[in-house]
């Protein structure tokens, strides 16, 4: 634990200064070598780094940017996600360290098999003895020693376990794999979905623009020929002022969701293609019971089942510590061991070469590991793993109860949005058609052609709403979302 104290002068200092770069000034007047440090820190790093044939294609794998291209479609988004994701790349790196762990596991109970050898000039004083060949006085003599050795574990309950812990591990991290994929599709289809929902909420400024400048041009005929006064321009112009505002808004969110979008998909995106939905969608609206759609969510969410791989794995690193700590272990091995000392024990030399076989029991008592009991903490980490899936589930079983009559409303919304710009058309129709008998103006046309805008906005809006929480819930049941469009 580091504890860190700043004396009253400091704090008044630091307010008078203020933050951010003065306190990396503060640390260069501390250690004037500093930079010089993280400089030489940097080259070091450049120059083993880029002799990495690795880290040269990964790098370049995955920092690549490729050449514009107009028009990507969301399926083409998806597809260049997968592809070039790089936390779908770390997942995959993942699969394959769990599938080394899982080899390695199993290499545990195999033969070990070690050779040693050991040359050294001894330096002897012969204080008492009584033995008359072996007198008192001093020698010196070299030895030699050579050893093989080779070990067989017959019984490890540990290693066994830690056979099925390797097995589980290698399992959640392909759940780990296919959940982070549905995770990319789920974050890339919403960004693409809000991209399109702020260009079509542009799109339909634009319109309003368009024709409230028609308007307004009307409006200013009429004050000229002396039928209108200025009121209703002043207003038109309010409404202009306040349709270039929110252009102006819409249209910085839309190239900041261009900018996100690309990011997901690692590929520069500056048009868009509409998405057109399969009967997927009416499907779960009509799906049956919130019951069955939270059941369907706790067993197919990606995201549960590679929790619930981890829970297991957490109980089953308790009970391989557990086992290393209380259960003994049995061992059968082999030592051939080769023994050369010159001139040893005052002019008589010896030349050796012992073969042992045996079996070794080993029973752990107190502090085995020199670690203390670690399954103590294994323990605490599995209930940690229990509790965090509880929370899930709950998570899980909330949001969805609360997505289902959300979506109906939203489905319901774009029905009653949709028998809306069905009569706003029928009015601009009449409207047109009275215009042109003479028993009209265009100036109603203009009207309830922008009614016919605002009320396809509205529908834009209500549609983009509905498809995002219908994407929202297709992910946390574990549908495939792609199969939506």
């Amino acid at each position: 634990m580091l504890l860190f104290s700043l004396s009253v002068d400091d704090v008044s200092a630091a307010e008078q200064t203020g933050a951010g770069g003065d306190i990396a000034s503060s640390a260069v007047d501390a250690d004037p070598d500093g930079p010089a440090i993280v400089e030489r820190q940097l080259q070091d790093a450049d120059e083993q780094l880029i002799r990495s044939e690795p880290y040269l294609h990964l790098l370049g794998t995955y920092q690549a940017w490729s050449p514009i291209t107009s028009g990507v479609s969301i399926q083409r988004a998806i597809a260049l996600a997968l592809k070039r994701d790089v936390s779908l790349a770390a997942a995959r790196e993942q699969v394959v360290e769990a599938d080394y762990a899982k080899k390695n596991a199993v290499w545990s109970y195999l033969p070990r098999i070690t050779a040693s050898t050991e040359f050294a000039q001894v330096d002897q004083s012969v204080i008492n003895t009584d033995n008359q060949v072996f007198q008192e006085g001093d020698a010196t003599f070299k030895t030699l020693v050579a050893q093989l050795e080779l070990v067989q574990p017959i019984f490890d309950l540990a290693r066994i376990r830690g056979l099925k812990r390797a097995e589980g591990e290698r399992a959640a991290s392909r759940a780990a794999l296919v959940a982070e994929s549905h995770e990319v599709v789920y974050t890339l289809v919403t960004a693409y979905l809000r991209a399109l929902e702020k260009k079509a909420q542009l799109d339909g400024v634009e319109q309003r623009l368009q024709l409230l400048g028609e308007q307004e041009r009307n409006e200013q005929k009429l004050e000229t020929t002396g039928f209108a006064t200025g009121d209703a321009s002043d207003l038109i112009a309010l409404e202009i002022g306040a349709a270039q505002s929110e252009q102006i808004s819409l249209s910085s969110q839309y190239s900041m969701a261009l900018v996100e979008l690309s990011r997901m998909a690692g590929h520069p995106i500056d048009q868009l293609v509409p998405v057109q939905v399969s009967e997927e969608v009416h499907r779960l609206v009509d799906s049956g019971s919130v019951q069955s759609l939270i059941r369907q969510a706790l067993t197919d969410n990606p995201r549960v089942n590679v929790q619930r791989l981890e829970t297991l794995g957490a109980l089953r690193s308790f009970k391989q510590q557990r086992a290393s700590e209380r259960v003994p272990t049995l061992d059968g091995f082999f030592r051939g061991e080769y023994e050369d000392r010159e001139a040893s024990r005052f002019g008589g030399g010896s030349e050796t070469f012992d073969n042992t076989i045996g079996l070794r029991l080993s029973i752990p008592l107190l502090n085995a590991s020199g670690r203390g009991y670690t399954s103590r903490e294994a323990r605490s980490q599995y209930h940690q793993a229990v509790l965090r899936e509880a929370n899930l589930l709950r998570e899980i079983e909330v949001e969805v109860a609360t997505l289902m009559p959300r979506l109906a409303a939203e489905h319901a919304v774009l029905t009653q949005a949709d028998a809306v710009i069905q009569a706003s058309e029928a009015l601009v129709e009449r409207a047109e058609k009275a215009a042109g008998t003479g028993f009209g103006t265009e100036m109603l046309v203009l009207r309830h052609s922008l009614q016919l805008e605002l009320a396809k906005a509205r529908a834009e809006q209500a549609r983009y709403a509905f498809l995002s929480t219908w994407v929202r819930l297709a992910y946390l049941i574990g549908e495939p979302i792609e199969v939506m469009f």
